[in-house]
């Protein structure tokens, strides 16, 4: 890694191009002398591209699939090459190279967030909260105001990511293209995706949510927080327990994109 970290300094890269490329495969072991000649002009076009990638764990992934890129086609040219079109080719090759498998699992986020879970618990009558894309604050209806038990727990398998898929309504029931890019984003790790239910006291159990958080350098970010169809915007009731999660575990809520 010390010699990896030595070749982003040769090519002045910042910190957070350093983190990233002794994160790679490559920083685990040294190649042959034309893998080693790649991964040298690979690491100097990731300096030169640090602006547009800004991203610690983006340098990561996009090292990986260059060299793995090499590997297949020891003829690739990284010439005229944008962080941008390097992005657009690596989603183009997931999309034909990701296989779903029954049962698969999904590893735990890497950045430790923990779930949230309250029991025989109550919003206050005539709560109110600010939705983005609203006009105004949100009243919490009053039937949303009895004792309930919620819980947002992480998607750890496959079956359980298409599971909400269905009982919300979205793009994961049926969309294989959808289905792709959700799942090429927890098998690198640069989101994690978490569902919010609800047990009513007459034992009915209701999916709220599907959220999905982006691990990035400056924090974890609520990327989507998805009610169900039609209404992709979540409720008044599920974004007031959404906050609770977000002040609990350091999330940051502000670039919600529904």
């Amino acid at each position: 890694r010390a010699f990896r970290r030595a070749q982003v300094v040769a090519w002045r890269g910042t910190e957070f191009v350093k983190s990233g490329v002794t994160s790679a495969r490559v920083a685990e072991t040294l190649g042959t002398a034309q893998q080693e000649e790649f991964a040298n002009s690979a690491i100097e076009w990731l300096c030169q591209q640090q602006s547009s990638i800004g991203e610690s764990r983006m340098v990561t992934i996009l090292l990986d699939y260059m060299t793995e890129m090499f590997d297949l086609d020891a003829g690739l040219s990284l010439v005229g090459k944008t962080a941008k079109s390097m992005t657009r080719s690596r989603e183009a090759y997931l999309l034909t190279n990701i296989a779903f498998a029954e049962g698969e699992q999904f590893s735990p986020n890497p950045e430790g967030i923990n779930g949230f879970f309250r029991d025989s618990v109550a919003i206050p009558p005539g709560t109110q909260v600010f939705i983005p894309y609203y006009v105004g604050n949100c009243a919490v209806s009053g039937s949303a105001c009895g004792a309930v038990t919620v819980r947002i727990s992480e998607i750890l398998s496959w079956d359980r990511l298409k599971y909400d898929g269905v009982k919300l309504g979205n793009c994961l029931k049926d969309d294989v293209l959808s289905q792709l890019k959700y799942a090429s984003r927890v098998s690198d790790q640069s989101s994690s995706f978490w569902s919010m239910t609800i047990l009513r006291e007459d034992g009915a159990v209701e999916h709220l949510c599907l959220i999905e958080v982006w691990h990035l350098d400056r924090g974890n970010i609520i990327h989507q927080a998805e009610g169900v169809r039609p209404r992709t915007i979540p409720t008044a009731e599920a974004w007031y327990w959404l906050v609770r999660w977000c002040e609990a575990e350091g999330l940051d809520l502000r670039e919600w994109d529904c």
